[in-house]
Formats: C-alpha cells, structure tokens, sequence
C-alpha cells in the first residue's frame, strides 16, 4: 500500500481525533462497569433502603457526570506531568557532559534542533544495555529524545544521526504528543494491576479469599486501555518519521542499517513497560503481528514490520536489504566512531601493542595504555596490522599521552582504598572514572557501569581471557549448589569507601557475572580491583547478552 505524505498526515489527525474520543468514553464505561457491579451489592445488604436493583436515569447520569470531571482531571494530570512519568519509569537520566558518547549524541541533537526549525528537544540516556530510542513530548515546548546505552555502543554517527532524526520527525508532526498522553493515562492502570495482583498474591497465602480479587477485573479492564492505543495510533506513523528522517540527514542507507542492528539485538523484552511501546522506534517486545502486514496487525500492532520499513529505505538508496547486511557485519563494532565529536564518520581507534615481560600483550587503546605502568619511552610496542616495532617515545600519538602522563594532571580528592594513594581521573570507554596508578584498581559509579559495558573499545589479551573462562568454570562449579547464598564478608577484605569512608559490603556485581567487588550503597560507588572491570567486561562480550541470537 503505497503512503503519501498528504495522506499520512489527514490519517494521523484522524487517529488523534479518534484517540480522544475513546479516552473520554472509556472512562465514562469504566465507571459505569465499576457502579454496575457495586450497586447490586449495595442492594443486597440494604445499605441504602432507597436503592433498587437496576439504574435509574438518575444515577446515571450522575455516574456519566463524575466520569467526565474524574476522566478530564486524569487528562490535565496525564499532559501537565506525563513527560516527567514516563521518564521516571524508564530511568532515564541527564546526559553526562565528561562522556565523550554522550557529548555527541548532544551534538547530534542540537543537529536535530536546528533542522526542525530551533524546536526545543531535551536529550536523555537510560542506562540499559538493550539498543532502543524514543520520543515523547506533551506540547511542543517539552520534547525529550531518549537512547539507550547500548545504542550509543552500538550505532555510528551517520546511524546514530538518522535515529535521532527519526525521532526528531515524530516531535515534528506531533504525533509524539499523542502517544505520551496516551501513554501516561493508561499506564496507570497497568502499574495499578500488576500491584493488585501481586497484594493479592500475597493475601492468598494468608487467606483462602481475598477481597482485592474482587478489583482485580475491573483494573484489568481499565488497563485494556492501552491495547486501544493500537487501535488509534497507526502503523503509518513510523512510515512517516521514516520518510521525514530521510530528508532531513539525506541518508536513507544510515536509517536502514540503524534498524537491522536494532533488530538483531536485545531491545529490552521484559524490562520496559508494555504500554510504553508505542513511544520507542521499535518495540522492545517479541510479537508475532509486528512482522505481518494484515487488517489484524494493522489493528493491534503499533509498529509496522522492521523488514518493510527497510526495504522501503534500501530502494530510496538504490540498495538491497542482502547489501545492507553485509555492510552491516562488516562495519567496526561498538561505536569506535564516537571516539571525536566530528561532523563525518570517524576512522577508527588505533590501539597498540606493548611487549611487557617478553610478552605482547594487547591491544590496547591510547586510553588504557596511558594507564598501565609497564608503559614507559623505550618500551617496544606495535600497531595493529602494522609489522613494524618501534620504541614508545617514537610513535607521536603515544609521545603526547607519556607528555601528558608526566604532567601536573589533577589527582581526585578520592584515595584508594587498598593503596591510600590519590586517585587519578581518566577516560575509559568513552567515560569518567577514577583510578589507583599503583594497584590499578578502579572506582566506578554505578550509573556508569552500563556505559562501559555496552562499549567495545578496550581490548582483551588471550591471557585475559583463558583467565576469564576458567573464573567462570570454576565459579559454576563452586557456587551451584548455593546459587543465592551471600557471599561471606571477610574482615581482612572489606575496604572503606573513597567518598564516605563508610565500610564498603563486599558481594558479587551479579549472580551471573560473580565477581566480587565492593560497593558502597550510599555514595553508589563499585570499586574494582586490578583487571576485575576488565573481566566483567570479557564476561558480557563472551556471553552475547545484546544480541538476540
């Protein structure tokens, strides 16, 4: 079926229009159902000796009145703060100005602004692995474009571009503020079941009957309200953010690419709300009916199939969807291309190799090099798929960073908590942290723990490795039969926090990844000892966890 813009466009007002009209109704009915249900009990317990057992005019249109003022005081509440829900739901955070992955997604952003006409566009991070963007918006002067943290890893700056792009097209045309206000009305509901069903859950444990089954019904029949949204909100919005971001960045092969990579990996099944989906390029959960193109799909299926829109996309640059692919696997992986705010397409990183103990070991990036002792001027080091040795101080990139190592760099009012030595700030993966240049220990802030494990520029040795697969051997074999026992805190290892000085608990960073780190729960430190962040890092590379397959 072949879309227009003029089309899309009357289509979309129809659907707003649509939407809102069945809002109101449905609390209108909502409340009818809820009055219809209590008024016969009321009767049978001659509450009110007055009361019949069927509904007067009367009492229906007063049970119609207190519907409306309720469901237009739901609505004023849902646009005047369902921005600020929405993002509290996901935890979306502020973007950080010390990373250099979030650095230029703002300047991408700003990009978007300026295109859209000076539009007032606040970007966000959540701070998730799984590869996704968003759009929300309740007037046109609160728009937020949102990414995931394994999106920035994941996509280049042409990819990443057409991305925000897609969602600045969205902002655009308004239908972002259809979605959010639908969104926040209806996900009330859904956070209200799920509590009813877990309190009455409970109750069952306690007692055979429990009087919150009862509310049960009439919650989920309110939480159906954000299967609607499907009804209201078309496919055929997609299509059209798709269109709007090819003219804006001039790029149809960077959108097309962008959404192949999202559809090979994780986009967060399980870990977003399900009536939040229809504010996400692509929907973070599996359904059968986003692959189809059918009257049922286009009915209760907010986002159109991701093979469409990418053939639509691979035509308008002359190209093939097996083409694309190709290009795709051969692309660098994580987003090496964040490595400098540019306006084109990075080279990639360069890394090296450094001969310590009689030893290559590598390949490091100029970051991590910076921070191993082993580096001085006359160690012999290497390029990647360069055959030729030479000493540190006669490669001029690697000049600078030992210039700069010797320099009166500024420590961090933080000391290490094994070596009591000041901390010294460095950039790692693309982030801020602080680390020990004596033990190589690391202090880390936990909302930074998904930037670093989402990112692909530090390499791993063999030695790193080998050393990683017979940790998690013998971590299997030693804690299956106490797979939720804590870990039990040694005296001798428990260390005080650099911030607090508090005493930091000593555990596992995960069940599945069991290292042990330790974590102050008040500051939301994790320090790292020597290679424990590396390892964590093998551990989430090895295992695969962003990708679907």
């Amino acid at each position: 079926m072949p879309f227009t813009h003029i089309d899309i466009q009357r289509e979309r007002q129809r659907t707003s229009a649509l939407l809102f009209l069945l809002l109101l109704l449905y609390y209108v009915l909502g409340f009818l159902v809820l009055w219809s249900l209590l008024h016969p009990v009321f009767h049978l317990i001659n509450l009110f000796s007055h009361i019949h057992p069927w509904l007067s005019l009367r009492e229906l249109g007063v049970v119609v009145l207190v519907a409306v003022v309720v469901a237009a005081g739901h609505w004023l509440i849902a646009v005047s703060g369902g921005v600020e829900r929405i993002l509290a739901s996901l935890r979306a955070q502020p973007l950080d100005p010390q990373d250099r992955y979030h650095r230029q997604f703002l300047n991408i952003v700003e990009e978007a602004r300026v295109a859209t006409g000076g539009r007032h566009i606040r970007p966000v991070v959540i701070p998730t692995i799984a590869v996704n963007a968003f759009a929300v918006a309740t007037t046109e002067k609160n728009g937020v474009i949102g990414v995931t943290e394994g999106l920035l890893a994941r996509l280049n700056r042409p990819q990443l571009e057409a991305v925000v792009a897609h969602e600045a097209a969205h902002l655009l045309h308004h239908d972002s503020i259809m979605t959010t206000i639908a969104c926040s009305l209806f996900g009330v509901f859904a956070q209200l079941l799920r509590i009813s069903r877990s309190i009455s859950t409970e109750s069952e444990r306690n007692q055979p009957v429990s009087v919150i089954w009862l509310f049960v019904p009439i919650l989920w029949l309110f939480a159906g309200g954000a299967r609607l949204l499907n009804v209201a909100i078309s496919r055929q919005r997609e299509y059209l953010a798709d269109a709007t971001a090819v003219r804006l960045t001039q790029n149809p092969t960077a959108l097309a690419e962008a959404l192949l990579k999202m559809s090979h990996c994780w986009r967060g099944v399980n870990e977003t709300d399900e009536s939040l989906a229809p504010i996400f390029i692509v929907n973070p959960g599996e359904r059968r009916l986003d692959h189809e193109e059918s009257f049922l799909a286009d009915l209760f299926s907010t986002h159109p199939p991701i093979e469409r829109r990418v053939e639509i996309l691979a035509a308008l640059a002359r190209t093939d969807i097996p083409s694309l692919s190709s290009s795709i696997q051969h692309q660098p992986d994580t987003a090496n291309g964040a490595a400098a705010d540019s306006h084109t397409t990075a080279s990639p990183v360069p890394s090296w190799w450094i001969n310590s103990q009689a030893t290559w070991q590598g390949p490091y990036s100029a970051d991590r090099l910076m921070a191993l002792a082993a580096l001085r001027p006359d160690s012999w080091i290497c390029r990647d798929k360069a055959d030729r040795v030479t000493r540190a101080a006669d490669d001029p990139l690697l000049l600078e960073i030992m210039r700069a190592r010797t320099a009166e760099n500024p420590a961090s009012s933080r000391a290490c908590p094994r070596c009591r030595q000041c901390l010294t700030p460095i950039d790692y993966e693309g982030t801020q942290l602080d680390q020990c240049r004596f033990c190589l220990g690391c202090l880390v802030a936990e909302h930074h723990i998904f930037k670093i494990l989402s990112r692909r520029e530090i390499g791993f040795s063999d030695e790193l490795k080998v050393k990683v697969k017979q940790f998690q051997k013998h971590s299997v074999m030693a804690f299956a039969n106490a797979h939720r026992i804590p870990l039990q805190q040694d005296p001798s290892q428990i260390v005080s926090c650099p911030a607090c000085r508090h005493p930091m608990l000593r555990n596992f960073y995960t069940y599945q990844y069991r290292i042990v780190v330790d974590r102050c729960g008040s500051c939301q430190l994790i320090w790292f000892d020597h290679e424990e962040l590396e390892m964590l890092q093998a551990m989430v590379e090895a295992s695969g966890v962003e990708d679907r397959g």
